[in-house]
């Protein structure tokens, strides 16, 4: 079943499960939404740039809400980092000969969920393919 999962949505993630999640290949939309503890969220973020082996491979679509990181916000730059190894300038093959996953096509976000810094620069790359909603 692990294979022919496409559209994923989790509540209260807490990041400690990555290898079955690595497992979903076929994952091409992901709805994710943190609970009231903070997480260490840079593992996660790793995962999706792995550059010989992302986890979702096929993700075109990421919704991100609530996520509260442990990790300081100078240094929570891993959803940047997902951003730009899958949207920004890019061979079509890795220095390998294996190819890259294909470019998100929709972020979605709150300001918990990211640093302001991070959400700006999520945003001038992908324009209005993200969208950055913020709490009242």
């Amino acid at each position: 079943m692990s294979q022919t999962v496409t559209t994923l949505l989790l509540k209260d993630v807490r990041f400690d499960c990555l290898d079955v999640l690595r497992d979903l290949r076929a994952v091409t939309y992901a709805c994710l939404t943190g609970d009231y503890d903070k997480v260490d969220d840079t593992p996660f973020y790793d995962s999706l740039c792995d550059a010989a082996d992302p986890m979702w491979p096929r993700l075109r679509h990421l919704e991100l809400w609530g996520i509260e990181s442990t990790v300081n916000s100078v240094d929570r730059d891993g959803l940047l980092n997902v951003v730009r190894a899958r949207n920004g300038q890019r061979d079509s093959e890795t220095g390998d000969g294996n190819a890259l996953p294909p470019p998100l096509e929709k972020l979605e976000i709150d300001d918990q969920s990211a640093p302001g810094w991070v959400a700006m620069q999520v945003k001038e790359i992908m324009g209005d393919k993200c969208i950055i909603h913020i709490r009242e």
